[in-house]
């Protein structure tokens, strides 16, 4: 018997390697350590960040040295739409911008390697509350430890927050869903 989930396709960029003339990578700072963060791809019309439909996450991210680096189509724009949040080493709580509360948005350019900031999430009863600031420094340090294609290349991007069209509907908890497979014959 094995019991799974279905998983989207996109991880975090480990390899570090500067992007090619189709594709931007991206840095954002991101507290406390170990906090899990699912970006959506999408568009931004009159001022609400419109998620795109049907469409997998192109990067999960967890802050691993205060930062998640990831790697997407170039001229892509991204909203922070579900956030883990570590309350012990064993246990996290999962939130989403939805309704009139506001996600996170960047544009990550074609051919870059930008900064977006960095941002700390703090629990606050139910809801999860955050601020966001400029720590440059930090991230040249992060990048200039990353293999040398990084370095050097690290630009600033605009972080903005916009109201979600994402409904606050909650579906129901992940389902085990059994999957037999039969034993060899002998």
């Amino acid at each position: 018997l094995l019991i799974g989930c279905a998983t989207p396709r996109g991880l975090q960029d480990r390899s570090a390697t500067a992007p090619s003339d189709a594709e931007g990578v991206f840095v954002i700072g991101v507290q406390p350590a170990g906090t899990k963060i699912w970006f959506k791809e999408g568009a931004v019309s009159y001022d609400h960040f419109v998620p795109t439909p049907g469409q997998m996450t192109p990067v999960i991210g967890v802050s691993e040295d205060g930062f998640i680096v990831g790697r997407v189509k170039g001229g892509s724009t991204l909203g922070i739409m579900h956030i883990n949040f570590p309350f012990t080493p064993t246990t996290t709580r999962a939130y989403a911008p939805c309704g009139n509360n506001k996600a996170l948005v960047f544009t990550v350019p074609a051919g870059k390697v930008v900064y977006v900031g960095t941002i700390e999430y703090r629990p606050n009863g139910v809801s999860l509350s955050s601020s966001t600031r400029h720590e440059m420094d930090g991230a040249l340090r992060f990048v200039d430890a990353q293999p040398p294609s990084l370095r050097g290349r690290l630009e600033l991007a605009s972080l903005r927050s916009l109201t979600t069209t994402q409904s606050c509907f909650v579906p129901t908890p992940t389902q085990a869903v059994p999957v037999f497979i039969p034993a060899k014959k002998k």
